[in-house]
Parts: structure tokens; sequence; C-alpha cells
């Protein structure tokens, strides 16, 4: 009984070390290789919408060089220089004269026909106000204009259109009204204007 006892136990010794070394000779698994990041994406630029174009304001007109005739920047230059020191009488002696009538013609702005004044009326407003000239137009074919501020009428700014008449320049009449209107006034009817500032005028 030991024999075939001792025969089984070396058979089975024998397949458990046989066991262990097939399994322990078996060839380790080959990792999945590691797939490659994703190519990185660049993303196409986006063209930005151009800015709008801003459309010209007639508070901010465009700059000119103009060369002006010596008549008439003389007669510019009288009239700013009387404004800002308060004399009156140099505007009342550019007043026009029509039909034994040489008074002060003036309104406000898109309020209909104006009213003649007296020529006193030039005085009044002088020593009230604060007047200087802002922006002119050169004289085309005998025709002017020129925004001033500081009038003590409504609005504070008036447009002087400025007239040739017998050879002579002269101030035709005052239109009132806001900083807009005087300069919308200006810039629309008049070809090329130029800052009175920035002109060397007087």
């Amino acid at each position: 009984m030991t024999r075939p006892i001792a025969a089984a136990f070396a058979v089975i010794g024998f397949i458990a070390l046989s066991g262990c070394s097939v399994f322990g000779s078996a060839a380790p698994r080959t990792p999945k290789p590691t797939p490659p990041p994703p190519p990185a994406v660049t993303p196409a630029p986006v063209a930005s919408a151009p800015a709008p174009k801003q459309s010209a304001s007639p508070l901010q007109p465009r700059h000119y060089r103009i060369p002006l005739t010596a008549d008439y920047r003389s007669f510019l230059a009288g009239i700013c220089n009387a404004l800002t020191s308060r004399n009156a009488q140099p505007i009342i002696n550019d007043l026009p004269y029509y039909q034994y009538d040489s008074g002060v013609y003036y309104g406000p702005f898109n309020r209909g026909e104006g009213q003649t004044g007296q020529p006193s009326l030039i005085n009044q407003w002088l020593q009230s106000g604060s007047e200087s000239c802002v922006r002119f137009a050169p004289s085309q074919m005998g025709h002017g204009a020129v925004v001033t501020k500081g009038w003590p009428v409504t609005g504070g700014w008036a447009i002087l259109d400025l007239d040739r008449f017998n050879g002579a320049w002269k101030i035709d009449d005052f239109t009132f009204g806001t900083r807009w209107q005087a300069m919308y006034a200006l810039t629309s009817t008049e070809p090329e204007t130029v800052w009175y500032s920035h002109a060397a005028v007087g």
C-alpha cells in the first residue's frame, strides 16, 4: 500500500510542478499601444467687421486752407474785432441801406420772415452779450457768411449773411438760433468753411 500511495504522491507532485512551470512560463500580454493624442485644431481667424464709417457731422466740418480776397478779409476782420470789443458802430456802418431803411434785419431760424429793428439794437446786444466769430465761409460770387456766438438772444448763436452791394460788403441779416442750427445752416449751404481761429483773418 505504501508504494502505490508514494507513487500517487509522486505523480501529483510532478503534475503540480509541471503546472507551475507551464503557467509561470506563459508569455506576458503585450500592452495595447496608447493612441496618439488628436492633432491640435487651430481655430480659423474670424474676420472682424469693419467699423462703420461715420458721416460728417455739421458740427465738425472739415478744415480747408482757402485764400481770401483782401476786401473780404478786411471786412470779416472788422466785424469780428467789433464783436469781441463790443463796438457797435462798425457793425452799424456795415448794415445795408434798403430804400431809406438802414435798420437791422433779424429773426430766428425756421420761423418765417424776419423783422427790421433800429440800429441801436446792435449796441444793446453787444453790451449784454459776449459775441465772437466761430466759423465762416469764404466769399462766393459776392456772398459770404459767418457763424457767431454769445448773443443775448434765444439760442445764443447767429449766422450773419454777408453780401456785396454796389461794390461794398454789408451785413445783410442776422439769423439767431442754437449752435447746431447755425453751424448746419452754414455747412449745408456753403461749399467750404473755415474755423475763424485757424484762418488768421485779423
